[in-house]
């Protein structure tokens, strides 16, 4: 009996392994890929997808996890019993009824799920706070819960008003301990029930729960073993996971039940799913996961396995799911979650496997050919070759040399492996040269640089190709360019000239490509290079490097850097696809020799192309350094795909690719090879739908419950989002929910009524507006699948953005009124501010009139004032003589009438200089010219002028002073201006008998002066004029100081007159820093105080007088000096009289002058400055008296001309003129006047000045022309003058041995005439031109004798003598001694 039970157990042993070996065979079907491994280590107790897409997974003690596809939330269990929260974290089960409110029961009771706010609540049944556990939740209708609990039993729930009603159980037995797990609906519209006690049913229409049976064949059955899961198949069948007694299938067929029995396990079913096409997926407690097909009944058990990533992670499977689209998700005990998904395995593969000898012998594929016979040669980089026979799935190593395909490939390292036309095998190895296996042949023959008669430069060979004559060209590494010529059977190594100024026949060639033409193409490191052969066995080279890189930087030589090519391939249009090293792909278009540039700037994601090959479609397939791409050459669209599209690697080796007649392409890479038919490539064709996940304001996470939330619930359950003006910075996040590669899903998004188009923004998962305008915008998103399906049905959020209080639509309206008003004050202010502007332009008018009356009164008077000066000098200079010329003895009536004429003519002269210094004011020219003063006498010379007046009217005439020495620093031009005026003033308005009396003394109290500080008072000097006249108004005596103002009546008589005098005093006291008050009494009197400040350091440097300051030539307006200051300063007259020409248009004057002059002086005159021009180069004067003012030509210009003329720059000028401002003098001096010389003027300065000028010209040259100078350096010679002078002195020092020098070589160097010549040097130097001459040859000959050892004869012939005794004569005239006497008193 025992052995009989031992052989039935080992039978059973043997057949549940080789199930076991079998199920895991076939393990490799299922990729299950990791969705989050940190997501929990709690056991997962369900998965389930609700209507809007979302994965809820519920854990058993980390509370809820909803996925997204991309991010995960968590739900935990409150604090302090938080109603806003779940009761619990131990979580069991979770529904969605047909309202879609979400329901969970946990260990302690129901939950609901506030979609709106994001969050649970949990629930107390019937208020009552008793908990008991909730495992399973259905919908009985749409307003009820079935509640499946453990030991508290069925529950139903109204959904309205949370009341429940337990559902007892009706068979006669009760049951203990009820534990319910699970509850379902069948079709017949009873619930079933799984429990602890098997299956029960629960008929809504009489509501009992009772036992489940079926009627069977055998009479009725049931299920009394423990259930823990059930599905209902799509057929209506229903599966049921037990405890431990395995699988049942139920199925009904036409009333009568069929029960099968699965013996899979017996560990506890937990969770059992249905896929798509009906097998049932059962997941256990630690026996893995099994798959039953439900129609051959087969049995798959997947268990854990180490060395499979791809498989399951664990044996303790709690949750099993398959969604709508075929996808199976594990949850484990505490591995977290699986998932495998149809759409992530679109490669086959093949790779070696530690545990299987019939695969790759390594993984790192370099090269993949296939034979005629349909046998596969793979080329490995560490395995040697390997023959792979597909049909037979048999893979042969021929590494082993007892293979039975062939021997001698001894060789591990191989980096390429080609096939030719003839069947002939040529494999290159990395160290050892190249073997070649001939067809029909069983042994390779190995050729490398150790061979016989070699031609091989390097045993590394990295590529081979064919041509059309069955010439196999070969690659090799820093060997160059190799042939073999199969009808000679010669190898032949490529190294001439035209190979060698391109270095290739040391090059390290990576690949050779044979086009269509028989051209043969070059990959290396060097760039890319086309070999032409031509019949007579030559060949050309070209490198293609330029036009290949011309948008590519150069060097320092300035000369391109080549790309580096390692892979070329020719498509079926007989473009050449370059593959590069870090500068992505190339196509070149071999007709057309146009190059192509596909890089990241273009959608290719490599910068590495390792391998290309081309479908039966005209796609372009790229292993690069990210995976692999198919690109659409019509579209110019890429697709890529990666490591989680189930490739092996994202890199692949180098040229190890290969396409066969079925379309089918095989990629070789690191970890082995994938191989596809890109027609048969699934793409996910599910659409993301988009959920907008939050709302951020200024990047603040926003939240449905918080303050000043715009958000009443969550954004994707709001319609309409309202933002005040302060929330026009926001951010939406947004995630299409596709659980295939969703994090390479793509989106874009549009802000209606803003945006002017789709924003396309690849992966990023935000979109950020910044300060919005106020108005009403409608948010779209929209997003595609991995695969790059897009769903155009975008999800849409309308926005609007409320204006901020200040552009509300009262706010406007406001505005619009406050403008109205504002636009009716503003129409009144411009109506008045019209009137006011026409009163104003009148006002201006008139006041521009006033003033260009004044400007034409001063004007006048100032013309006047020059017309008078002209007739006033010939009134007062001729009368001065007569009163002064002693000799003349005229009556007493006659001199009294003299006086009279000069005592008045003099005033007049002074009104005229009061006029000009007023004009000088108005044009800001007054300057002061301040020196010390007594002003005691001062003051009594000014006042003895008016004694006279005085004693006629009977005036008492005082001046008071309390001491007799009190200095001022003033300008005294001013000063008398001013006593003389207001003295003037004053005895106009005093009447016979009256009193005027002139007080001065230091004033006894600090005087505020402005003008010299402003902070403080100050010592000042008071000078006080008082009379007794009429006095002044009251309402007058603000205007005495206005111009050309004048008032009424007997007052005119004080202030009257030309109306500027007063004003002129109050302007010459303010060029003093000082003031002037003004107190008057009708009928009593009027005083003037003056207060001039003490000392002089309120006064400009420019302002002092510097006594030791000497001027030339420039001369004091004052005349009252005495006469005797200008005496000659020669002793001695000239023999001959000077010519003085006189250039004056008037006549009177000019003959008053000409005859005053003529007794001294040779007289030429002109009437204008033209004239004056022309006598002046005619009569060469030796002086010109000039006025200014003259017709055709005036004084300044008649002066510039005549000292830009050589012939007559030399001649000093005087300028008489009436104009008497400081500017014209000024402008005088610059124009060459030597003196200016203000009318009227006395003739006795005038003839010192005309004596001056011409004595100092004469000492002037004399000082530099009686020596041997060679130059000219005086600064009162004009520039000509130098010139000239310069001129003479350097011809006559060259050519001083000349006994021919004379005056006519000297014009003729010069371009003068002899007579203008005599005249300029006589004028310049007083001498002749020869007596010049001799003087100069004189004082040359002085100088050689007492610097030279030279005779007295060689001294006369070197400075131009002729003769020695003349010589010696001429020498004792001009020295007074002889020459040997010079000689010898040097001795």
């Amino acid at each position: 009996m025992n052995l009989r039970k031992f052989i039935f157990l080992l039978s059973f042993s043997l057949i549940f392994a080789f199930n076991s070996l079998f199920g895991q065979s076939n393990a490799n079907e299922y990729n299950f890929v990791s969705i989050n491994e940190d997501i929990t280590q709690s056991a997962i107790t369900s998965i389930y997808k609700d209507a809007e897409g979302f994965i809820w997974i519920t854990t058993y003690g980390d509370g809820i996890v909803r996925y997204n596809s991309v991010d995960f939330k968590s739900y935990n269990q409150g604090q302090n019993s938080d109603k806003k929260s779940l009761n619990s974290s131990i979580v069991f089960s979770i529904f969605q009824d047909s309202q879609k409110n979400i329901w969970v029961g946990t260990e302690l009771g129901l939950n609901i799920y506030n979609n709106k706010l994001d969050k649970f609540e949990n629930i107390d049944l019937d208020g009552k706070k008793q908990k008991f556990p909730i495992h399973a939740i259905t919908e009985y209708d749409e307003n009820t819960l079935l509640l499946g609990t453990h030991e508290n039993g069925l529950y139903k729930l109204d959904k309205n008003t949370l009341k429940s009603k337990l559902i007892k159980y009706q068979e006669t037995k009760p049951l203990k301990n009820l534990q319910i797990n699970t509850i379902i609906k069948s079709s017949n519209g009873r619930f079933l029930i799984g429990t602890n006690h098997g299956l029960l049913t629960f008929d809504p229409y009489d509501e009992i729960l009772q036992l489940a049976k079926f009627n069977t064949e055998k009479g009725y059955g049931t299920i009394e073993k423990s259930i823990e899961s059930m599905v209902l198949g799509k057929d209506n069948s229903l599966w049921i996971g037990t405890s431990s007694s395995g699988l049942y299938k139920i199925t009904n067929n036409n009333d009568l039940y069929f029960i099968e029995k699965f013996s899979i396990t017996r560990k506890r079913i937990l969770s059992i799913a249905e896929k798509t096409n009906g097998d049932i997926l059962c997941g256990t407690e630690n026996d893995g996961l099994f798959e039953i097909n439900y129609k051959t009944k087969k049995i798959i058990n997947y268990q854990q396995d180490k060395l499979n990533v791809k498989g399951i992670k664990s044996n303790s499977i709690w949750t099993v799911f398959t969604d709508d689209k075929n996808r199976i998700w594990l949850g484990y005990y505490n591995q977290g979650i699986d998932v495998h998904d149809d759409n992530y395995k679109k490669f086959n593969t093949i790779q070696s496997s530690l545990n299987f000898t019939n695969s790759l012998n390594k993984n790192s594929v370099t090269g993949i050919v296939k034979d005629k016979k349909g046998r596969f040669w793979i080329s490995m980089f560490d395995g040697g070759v390997d023959v792979y026979d597909s049909e037979e799935k048999v893979f042969v190593s021929l590494f082993d040399q007892k293979n039975g395909i062939s021997t001698g490939l001894d060789r591990l390292a191989i980096p390429t492996i080609f096939i030719d036309s003839n069947n002939n095998v040529w494999v290159g190895t990395w160290e050892s040269g190249l073997f070649l296996l001939k067809n029909n042949s069983n042994k390779f023959v190995n050729i490398n640089m150790s061979s016989e008669n070699s031609v091989f430069k390097s045993n590394r060979i990295m590529s081979f190709d064919e041509d059309s004559n069955g010439t196999i060209w070969i690659g090799s590494f820093l060997g160059g360019l190799y042939s073999y010529d199969p009808n000679k059977g010669i190898f032949k190594h490529h190294d001439s000239s035209e190979f060698k100024k391109y270095n290739i026949d040391t090059s390290n060639i990576r690949k050779v490509l044979v086009d269509h033409e028989d051209n043969v193409w070059l990959g290396s490191r060097a760039g890319l290079f086309k070999v032409e052969s031509f019949s007579n066995n030559t060949f050309k080279v070209r490198s293609l490097n330029k036009e290949m890189n011309t948008d590519f930087e150069t060097n320092f030589n300035n000369s391109i850097i080549p790309s580096i090519v390692f892979s070329l391939f020719e498509d079926s249009k007989n473009n050449l696809w370059i593959g590069t090293l870090g500068d992505g792909l190339t196509k070149y278009s071999i007709e057309e020799k146009l190059f192509k540039r596909y890089d990241k700037n273009t959608g290719l994601i490599h910068e590495t192309v390792f391998s290309i090959t081309e479908d039966h479609n005209g796609a372009i397939w790229i292993g690069g350094n990210k995976g692999l791409t198919k690109l659409n050459t019509e579209r110019n669209t890429f697709i890529d795909f990666s490591k989680k599209d189930g490739l092996l690697s994202n890199s692949f080796n180098y040229n190890a690719v290969y396409k066969d007649l079925n379309n089918v392409l095989y990629f070789g890479s690191s970890r082995g090879i994938n191989y596809f038919n890109p027609d048969e490539i699934s793409y996910n064709q599910e659409k993301p739908i988009v959920y907008l996940s939050n709302l951020r304001i200024y990047n603040d996470l926003i939240k449905p419950d918080e303050d000043q939330s715009p958000l009443k619930e969550v954004i994707s359950k709001t319609k309409e989002l309202v933002l005040n003006h302060s929330q026009r910075v926001f951010t939406i996040d947004y995630v299409g929910i596709s659980y295939t590669r969703s994090e390479n899903n793509k989106y874009a998004y549009f802000l209606e009524g803003y945006d002017n188009e789709w924003n396309y923004v690849e992966t990023t998962r935000s979109a950020t507006y910044k300060n919005i305008p106020a108005g009403d915008y409608t948010f779209m998103v929209k997003s595609s699948n991995n695969d790059g399906v897009w769903n155009n049905i975008p999800t849409t959020l309308k926005i609007k953005i409320q204006p901020a209080w200040w552009s509300t639509k009262i706010a406007i309206t406001s505005y619009f009124l406050l403008l109205l008003l504002l636009g009716y004050f503003i129409y009144k202010f411009l109506i008045t501010r019209i009137e006011e502007k026409r009163i104003l332009q009148l006002e201006r008018q008139e006041y521009k009139q006033f003033e260009a009356l004044n400007a034409k009164k001063i004007q006048f008077f100032t013309n006047i004032s020059h017309e008078f000066r002209t007739p006033l000098t010939l009134i007062l200079t001729p009368l001065e003589d007569i009163i002064q010329n002693t000799k003349n003895k005229f009556p007493k009536e006659i001199n009294e009438k003299h006086n009279i004429i000069f005592k008045n003519a003099k005033r007049l002269s002074r009104l005229i200089n009061e006029l000009m210094d007023f004009r000088k004011l108005q044009f800001n020219k007054m300057t002061i010219n301040a020196s010390q003063i007594n002003i005691i006498p001062f003051i009594q010379e000014v006042v003895s002028h008016f004694e006279e007046e005085a004693f006629l009217k009977n005036i008492m005439l005082t001046v008071d002073y309390d001491q007799d020495d009190l200095m001022i620093w003033s300008d005294p031009s001013m000063l008398e201006k001013i006593i003389f005026n207001l003295l003037s003033n004053a005895f106009k308005a005093t009447p016979i008998g009256g009193l005027i009396t002139v007080h001065v003394n230091q004033s006894p109290v600090l005087i505020d002066l402005p003008l010299v500080n402003k902070n403080k008072p100050i010592e000042a000097l008071e000078i006080i004029i008082r009379d007794t006249g009429l006095g002044i108004k009251a309402e007058n005596l603000t205007k005495v100081f206005d111009r050309f103002y004048q008032a009424d009546e007997m007052n005119e008589q004080y202030y009257g007159g030309t109306g500027i005098g007063l004003e002129l005093v109050k302007n010459f006291v303010n060029l003093h820093k000082g003031k002037i008050v003004l107190t008057s009494e009708e009928n009593v009197g009027t005083q003037f105080k003056i207060y001039f400040p003490l000392g002089y350091q309120h006064f400009k440097v420019a302002d002092i007088n510097n006594e030791d300051k000497k001027v030339i030539n420039q001369f004091s307006e004052s005349q009252n000096k005495d006469i005797e200051e200008f005496e000659p300063l020669l002793e001695e007259e000239y023999t001959s009289k000077k010519i003085v020409l006189i250039v004056e248009d008037n006549a009177e004057l000019r003959s008053y002058i000409k005859n005053e002059l003529i007794s001294e002086y040779s007289i030429k005159e002109a009437e204008n400055g033209l004239e004056g021009l022309e006598k002046a180069s005619k009569y060469m004067p030796d002086i010109i008296i000039t006025d200014v003012m003259m017709p055709i030509m005036d004084g300044f210009e008649f002066c510039l001309r005549v000292k830009s003329e050589l012939k007559t720059s030399h001649i000093p000028i005087l300028m008489v003129t009436a104009k008497g401002m400081q500017i014209d003098k000024v402008k005088g001096i610059d124009s060459g006047a030597d003196v200016y010389l203000n009318k009227p003027f006395n003739m006795r300065v005038l003839k010192s000045h005309l004596n001056q000028l011409i004595t100092s010209r004469q000492v002037l040259f004399d000082k530099y022309f009686n020596s041997v100078s060679t130059t000219i350096n005086s600064d009162h010679t004009t520039s000509l003058d130098k010139e000239f002078m310069n001129n003479v002195l350097n011809y006559i020092n060259e050519n001083i041995n000349d006994e021919k020098l004379n005056v006519e070589n000297l014009a003729g160097e010069l371009l003068l005439s002899r007579s203008k010549l005599y005249r300029k040097i006589k004028a310049l130097t007083g001498d002749t031109a020869n007596e010049f001459i001799r003087k100069i040859r004189l004082e040359k000959a002085k100088q050689l004798i007492e610097t030279t050892e030279y005779t007295i004869s060689e001294v006369c012939y070197k400075v131009g003598f002729s003769s020695p005794s003349y010589f010696t004569k001429c020498f004792k005239d001009y020295f007074g001694f002889l020459p040997t006497e010079l000689r010898d008193n040097l001795k």
